[in-house]
């Protein structure tokens, strides 16, 4: 099914943000105020881009002044408001139509693959999108409902965790005064009261020996010393729990000497490295 087929020519620019980028306003606010974005993006380019549009979208861009606007705004302010993505999508649209030229459905993840590429700015907004899909309104939930989830979790550590590492985080997160270190020590608490039944498997493919609550826990969130250990420590992780191929699930980073000493948030996901907001250092 074509793009024309899939949405009528009436409906045919709204249709096409629905499908392409569905960009949703961020907390209600005003449609043109610039949200805060990622200060650091790191995009996986190992594999080569292709342009659905029979020419790469920074060329696009570029031959025009509201192109032209949209690459300099994103090179100075590491964000888009909504006015610019509107003229985005308005520019890829009339090319297309100019040029006669065909989108499929599938061709959908091929330009947003680029668009972030081009613009990676909209990366963590695509990932927003994504999960608003999935899990429609539920996006700040976690957010909006985690100290009184602290609150609970405590005291069911209290009572239920017997490992005694994690006996010890649990004082450390009592004694802390680094809120950020607190949140990531109580994350990875988790794993002590809802262990792994996962398995590893050796190069012939058996099982071998249970994951431990440790070994949950480096899955689940990675501490690192300093953020330029990032790629040893990901193809550690790599070759420790997954199998030969498979691609790291998304997976919190933090940056910190210590524990209860957390510097840096990062979130690494479909081989993009998106900072988290300041820390309460």
């Amino acid at each position: 099914m074509t793009l024309m087929e899939a949405v009528p020519p009436l409906g045919l620019r709204i249709g096409f943000r629905q499908k392409l980028f569905r960009w949703k306003e961020s907390e209600g606010g005003d449609e043109d105020r610039i949200a805060p974005l990622p200060s650091f993006v790191k995009p996986d380019v190992k594999a080569p881009l292709k342009f659905i549009l029979n020419k790469s979208l920074h060329s696009l861009l570029n031959e025009s002044r509201k192109g032209m606007k949209i690459l300099e705004h994103e090179e100075t302010h590491l964000c888009l408001p909504q006015v610019l993505r509107d003229e985005l999508i308005s520019i890829i649209i009339e090319e297309a139509m100019l040029e006669h030229i065909t989108i499929s459905v599938p061709d959908f993840q091929a330009l947003l693959e680029e668009i972030c590429f081009v613009l990676p700015s909209q990366i963590n907004v695509k990932i927003d999108i994504d999960f608003d899909l999935m899990y429609p309104g539920k996006g700040f939930h976690l957010l909006s409902k985690w100290q009184e989830f602290r609150q609970k979790i405590m005291c069911y550590y209290e009572d239920n965790i017997i490992n005694e590492h994690c006996k010890a985080q649990l004082l450390l997160v009592k004694n802390c005064t680094n809120i950020d270190a607190q949140d990531f020590i109580i994350a990875t608490l988790l794993n002590a009261v809802l262990p792994s039944s996962a398995r590893f498997k050796n190069e012939d493919g058996k099982f071998t020996r249970k994951a431990t609550i440790l070994d949950a826990q480096e899955s689940f969130v990675l501490r690192l010393v300093t953020i330029n250990d990032l790629d040893i420590q990901l193809d550690r992780v790599i070759n420790m729990y997954y199998s030969s191929g498979l691609k790291l699930h998304p997976i919190i980073i933090v940056v910190g000497p210590f524990d209860c000493e957390i510097n840096e948030l990062f979130l690494y996901f479909d081989g993009n490295l998106i900072s988290g907001p300041n820390v309460h250092i």
